[in-house]
Formats: C-alpha cells, sequence, structure tokens
C-alpha cells in the first residue's frame, strides 16, 4: 500500500521535476559560464556541475553508492568510460566522481542556446558523427586535451541502452585513449535506468550505485588488435558488475 501511494507521489512530482530541472539548469549554466569567463578556469565551473548533479538527484529522493574510488590516481589524467541507461547517469558520475573531467558529447547539444556555448567554454568535446572528417578532428582534440593533463569521459555505447544491456560499442573512445596514451578507466553504473527510464517522464524512486574498476592501461601492438582487445577489456570490466532491472 505505502509503495502504490509512493509510486502515486512519484508520478505527480514528476512534472514539477522537469519544470524545475529546466529552471535550475538554467540558472547554474549560467554561473558555471560566469566562473569560466572570469577565471579562465573550469575548476569551480566544475564545482557547480558537481551541486547541479547532487542538487536534482536530491529532488528525486535516490541515494547514491560509490566504490572503488581507491583506483583513482590524483594528478592521473584518464578517459573514463561507462555504461549508459539513463539521463540521471551524468548525475551519478558528475556528482560523485571525485575528479574533473569533460565529457564528449552530441554535436547537437552545442545548439542549445547558452548550454551549448557554455559547456563549449568548459572544453566538453563535441563529436558529429554524420560527419567523419569532423568527427576525426573532435577525437584528435579530445586526445590533445587528455596529454595535456585533463580527463575526458565517453559513453562508448554512444547512447542510451533500451533495456539496460550493454549495446555494441563505438571505437571512437578507444581511438583516442591509443593516441593519447593514459589509461582508461571503466566504471558501471546501476540503478539510472529505473529511477527515470528513456522515453518517460515519469520518476521513481531508488538507488544508484557507481563502481569504478582498476584502469587499463594501453598495450602496445598493432593498432586495430589492440583497439579490439581494449573494447573487450573495457566490455568485460563494465559488464561484470553490471545488473539488469
Amino acid at each position: 500500500m505505502l509503495r502504490r501511494i509512493g509510486r502515486v507521489l512519484y508520478a505527480i512530482w514528476s512534472p514539477f521535476f522537469a519544470l524545475q530541472l529546466g529552471i535550475n539548469t538554467t540558472i547554474l549554466t549560467t554561473a558555471a559560464l560566469v566562473c569560466v569567463l572570469v577565471t579562465g578556469h573550469g575548476r569551480y565551473s566544475h564545482l557547480v556541475g558537481r551541486f547541479w548533479s547532487r542538487l536534482n538527484v536530491l529532488m528525486t529522493g535516490a541515494r547514491v553508492t560509490l566504490r572503488g574510488v581507491e583506483h583513482i590516481a590524483a594528478g592521473q589524467p584518464y578517459i573514463v568510460m561507462a555504461n549508459h541507461q539513463s539521463q540521471y547517469d551524468i548525475f551519478a558520475v558528475m556528482g560523485w566522481l571525485p575528479m574533473q573531467f569533460a565529457f564528449v558529447l552530441k554535436h547537437t547539444i552545442r545548439k542549445v542556446v547558452l548550454l551549448g556555448y557554455t559547456l563549449d567554454r568548459l572544453g566538453y568535446i563535441y563529436v558529429d558523427r554524420s560527419n567523419s572528417e569532423n568527427t576525426a578532428k573532435s577525437l584528435a582534440n579530445a586526445a590533445a586535451k587528455i596529454r595535456s593533463g585533463t580527463s575526458v569521459f565517453f559513453f562508448p555505447e554512444g547512447t542510451r541502452s533500451p533495456d539496460g544491456r550493454l549495446i555494441e560499442f563505438k571505437s571512437g573512445g578507444f581511438r583516442v585513449a591509443q593516441a593519447a596514451g593514459v589509461p582508461i578507466l571503466p566504471v558501471t553504473i546501476n540503478g539510472t535506468r529505473k529511477i527515470w527510464r528513456r522515453g518517460s517522464l515519469l520518476l521513481s524512486p531508488g538507488r544508484i550505485d557507481v563502481t569504478v574498476h582498476p584502469p587499463i592501461a594501453i598495450p602496445v601492438g598493432e593498432e586495430r588488435a589492440v583497439r579490439s582487445q581494449l573494447m573487450e577489456q573495457v566490455r568485460m570490466a563494465i559488464q561484470a558488475d553490471l545488473r539488469v532491472d
């Protein structure tokens, strides 16, 4: 009975959450832009993003558990790769991973007023998969950014999984890893799909588990063979802790 009442209350709250999400995103995006324009770097803007993420998780009563933080070495840039089930994945990793990173995003986000410009100024990387030349330039920029000491975050599936199971990985992030020569940090996210399912506006209560796995070093060898090996290693690491709700 209590569970049913809870679901009804969440259904009522869902449209209000969507409204406040739009409002707080606009306000905090503006704050992040001011921070980067004033300071010339994204350190404080990342803290704004962390606050934005935690605020939105709090607004839905979700709880986040983080494991494996000992695998993150201070000062070491990584290519972070995680499974993708829900928009809440972004809240979970930005709000709880103890590191600063730039997301790799679809190029369409760049067209969103204010948000697209702000993320561009913060050094986020846009990829247009419909244009191979632009994609190659974007990935080269990502590799250069990582070599300069900035971690970069990829969802290697490229889109949200419709059923929670891992779908085929795109090769872009692994090409960047080979070009940059820095370790890949696999991350498994569980629980976000249940909270906010793809294609739905309805929220549900739940718990989010974020597991950081040991980093995977880039081996030496023939380029395609190494890339194939990396893709399999990352898939196995993420899959090892993945639950399909």
